[in-house]
């Protein structure tokens, strides 16, 4: 069975607003000039990103800037707003700045390692990371970056004592339970898995990360009903999942469910065109319909997607036993 794991970005992204917008309360809000001063700009900038009206808040940001080329918070903050935007590069070009500026800026290591772990550059982002620590030990979130970047790179063992900081220091933070909880269903401790993925939505409902996490956990363990649920609950909050509707119909597929089998792995391939996977389980889901050339046309829009030998040999097979 094929099951992705996917670690979103979203989720550190989501919390460095969180994060920074706790710097910014203690260096803009306090002040408010009547002119229209960098700070000003800056507040400015700070409300629109807090409303989602982000490039309204760059445009401010950079008006900060330009009065005040050496305010290295409306760097930061606008480095943020160009990672929720998925433009990492020039956000780390702007915390690149921002540390620049001001080398103990904490905040600024932290969303600058968090862009460097969206790009897949897990070694800078653990420096960055240690470097916000050794700045502030009692940053959660650094600890918590951290501990991401371990997970990708196999230190779970590490991620998992990270995770543990993290959590000691601020026990609400969803997605350090969720990190932990990552490094426990790769040592294969799956009740540790779904305590925590349970624990990381307890505190965040919206996460939909977590949901579809805990699905792949049911999955795996043949618990289809719980899987499809969480899977509900993922989409419901992102409507935009395709991992979610793909694997939410081998759920339905393993049920012998094959029309809902069928739609799901259709919307999944509706939001991503290029995804390999729902045409090979919605093959299989046509072949037990006896709609047999629409099956073998999955296989082989299958075939010519996916690099994996094993699988293109599985499909190979399906569609030769189909036109038997």
């Amino acid at each position: 069975m094929i099951i992705r794991e996917w670690i979103i970005s979203k989720w550190h992204i989501t919390v460095l607003i969180i994060a920074l917008a706790l710097l910014v309360v203690g260096i803009i809000l306090v002040y408010r000039p009547a002119e229209k001063t960098a700070e000003w700009h800056a507040q400015q900038g700070y409300e629109f990103t807090d409303q989602g009206r982000y490039d309204e808040a760059i445009e401010e940001y950079t008006e900060s800037i330009r009065l005040k080329p050496d305010y290295a918070e409306a760097y930061s903050n606008r480095g943020t707003v160009y990672a929720v935007l998925g433009q990492l590069e020039r956000a780390i070009e702007d915390y690149d700045q921002a540390i620049h500026l001001n080398p103990d800026m904490s905040t600024a290591f932290v969303n600058r390692g968090q862009a460097y772990l969206n790009i897949g550059q897990y070694d800078l982002a653990i420096t960055d990371s240690s470097e916000a620590i050794q700045l502030d030990p009692n940053l959660a979130i650094a600890y918590s970056g951290r501990a991401y970047a371990y997970n990708e790179k196999g230190l779970y063992d590490l991620a998992i004592a990270d995770s543990n900081k993290a959590i000691d220091l601020d026990p609400n933070m969803a997605i350090a339970y969720s990190g932990r909880a990552y490094a426990y269903r790769k040592k294969e401790q799956y009740d540790l898995a779904i305590a925590d993925y349970t624990k990381a939505i307890e505190h965040d409902l919206n996460l939909a990360t977590a949901y579809f996490n805990r699905g792949a956990i049911y999955l795996d363990s043949g618990e289809y009903q719980l899987a499809i649920e969480d899977y509900g609950e993922a989409t419901r909050l992102n409507p935009q999942y395709a991992e979610a509707y793909n694997n939410r119909g081998i759920s339905y597929f393993n049920l012998s469910q094959y029309d809902l089998a069928v739609a799901d792995f259709s919307k999944a391939l509706e939001l991503d065109p290029i995804m390999d996977v729902p045409y090979f389980y919605r093959g299989l889901t046509y072949g037990e319909q006896g709609r047999n050339s629409e099956a073998i046309a999955d296989f082989g829009k299958f075939i010519s997607l996916t690099d994996n030998p094993q699988w293109i040999q599985l499909a190979r097979n399906e569609i030769e036993e189909l036109t038997q």
